[in-house]
Formats: C-alpha cells, structure tokens, sequence
C-alpha cells in the first residue's frame, strides 16, 4: 500500500509495512519524470495492492490517471478533517502515511471511492 499527499509542485509518497510503520517514504516532482520515479520506487517493495493518493480530482488527478494507465488500483482517500489538521500541525510524509490508512478505513471525515480510467487519448 502506497500513500500519496498531493501539491501543486511536488507529491509525497509513503509505503508502510504489514503493521502500519512507514518503511521509506519519497518526495517527487509533478510531471511523468516523477510520477514514474514513484511508480519505479512503489514497485520496488513489491506488488502494490493499491495507491491511496489525495485529491484525485485536483493536484493528483494526473498522477492517478498515470498510475491507473499503468494498471494500478487507486482509491481517492479524501481529505482529512481540517479542524484536526489544525491542530495536530502538518508533515507531507506523515500525509502521505495518512492517506494509506483513509484507503484501507475512510473513517467519518474521508470519502474513498475508485477512481474510473479514463482515457485521454
């Protein structure tokens, strides 16, 4: 499971382990360069079961179509409450940690849903 935060200019990524624990995490700039750079660095962990990647219908949206071109599964794991990122501060790694776990549980503030493919060609 990968975990990706979304801005404009660069996006974060995090694998974790079967226990939650963030085993690498990796910054990379916006645009097919990075985007395979993450996909080449996701898949040398193993198989991806899935990318939850935030703001698929924003900053993400091009990674996620990459990725689903690429033949991965990719969740929109929402954004979180921002009363609580207010007050817990903000850390694109731990973001990106974040989103895994909204992927696999969206709990009351996140909203998953599979993003469809859609080809632009």
């Amino acid at each position: 499971m990968i975990g990706v935060d979304t801005r404009k200019h660069v996006h974060v990524a995090a694998v974790m382990d079967t226990i939650g624990g963030i085993v690498a995490s990796l910054t990379i700039p916006t645009g097919t360069g990075g985007f395979q750079q993450l996909l080449d660095w996701a898949t040398s962990f193993g198989h991806v079961l899935v990318f939850g990647i935030e703001g698929t219908r924003s900053y993400g949206a091009t990674l996620a179509s990459f990725l689903r071109r690429a033949g991965h599964k990719v969740v929109e794991a929402g954004r979180p409450d921002r009363r609580l990122r207010r007050m817990n501060g903000k850390s694109d790694t731990l973001a990106a940690y974040g989103e895994h776990f909204k992927a696999i549980d969206p709990g009351p503030s996140s909203r998953v849903m599979t993003v469809p493919f859609i080809d632009a060609a």
